[in-house]
């Protein structure tokens, strides 16, 4: 897969790219067309990713008030601990409900690229059909030139 010039992909290769990043719909779209989903759907994975190391730096430095927490006499210190476990029961739910979330998008996604498979054999099938219809008529006209020529 040639990531720096897409254009040098097969459609193939490229609807195949397009599933495993998230693009929707992959067998809909010409090539150039797929190519545009692809670029757009890297630049939202992109922002995306930057969106959550900036969340996690941020949540990695301590901020000024926890540093302030700390410093106050030992008396507000005993409050520290039932805080903190109430932060992290919040850390943990979260984490959880995003563990559900992925895992309601992977559901999603599955269900997606089956729906996707079902219509490309759709496609296929379609195409196989006109191949047929289009050969029977080549052949019929064939055949009705064949019987023009004893005709004559």
């Amino acid at each position: 897969m040639d990531l720096n010039n897409l254009n040098n992909n097969t459609i193939l290769e490229l609807r195949k790219f397009g599933r495993e990043i998230g693009v929707k719909s992959v067998t809909r779209y010409r090539k150039q067309e797929l190519i545009e989903r692809i670029e757009q759907r890297l630049k939202e994975l992109s922002e995306q990713q930057r969106s959550l190391l900036k969340e996690k730096a941020a949540q990695e430095v301590p901020s000024v008030q926890e540093e302030k927490v700390d410093k106050e006499p030992a008396k507000k210190s005993v409050e520290m601990p039932e805080a903190a476990s109430e932060k992290l029961k919040a850390e943990q739910d979260k984490s959880g409900q995003e563990e559900t979330e992925k895992e309601e998008y992977k559901q999603l996604e599955i269900k997606a690229d089956k729906q996707e498979k079902k219509e490309d054999s759709q496609s296929i099938k379609q195409d196989e059909e006109v191949k047929k219809q289009d050969d029977a008529e080549a052949k019929t006209e064939g055949q009705g030139r064949k019987s023009d020529a004893k005709l004559k």
